[in-house]
């Protein structure tokens, strides 16, 4: 997903650009184990970009933890930064719908 973000710091994307795209890792005690939980995070400007929607964004993974030690969850923060709230929910849509083909 990272290079997905990033391929998308050109301002004269179609749906979307980002800007500080950042990964980071880190570690979690889950029921007397560790397990690595990671982070994405970015700044991302929605198209049409003259009604100034932007938005900060971190995705999550981090382990469900129980009898599968494999399993992760994936949740994420969502803020809008700039713009009236209607217009960005609206757009907002067609950012969310290109998502689970990334996943």
């Amino acid at each position: 997903m990272r290079d997905y973000f990033e391929a998308h710091a050109d301002e004269s994307a179609y749906d979307f650009s980002t800007n500080r795209v950042t990964f980071s890792r880190s570690m979690e005690s889950i029921e007397d184990r560790k397990a690595e939980s990671y982070a994405l995070s970015m700044m991302v400007w929605l198209a049409p970009c003259n009604l100034g929607l932007i938005q900060s964004i971190r995705f999550v993974t981090s382990p469900v933890g129980g009898e599968e030690e494999e399993l992760y969850q994936i949740t994420f923060d969502v803020y809008c930064e700039s713009g009236e709230i209607p217009s960005w929910e609206r757009v907002n849509r067609r950012f969310f719908n290109l998502l689970p083909k990334q996943l």
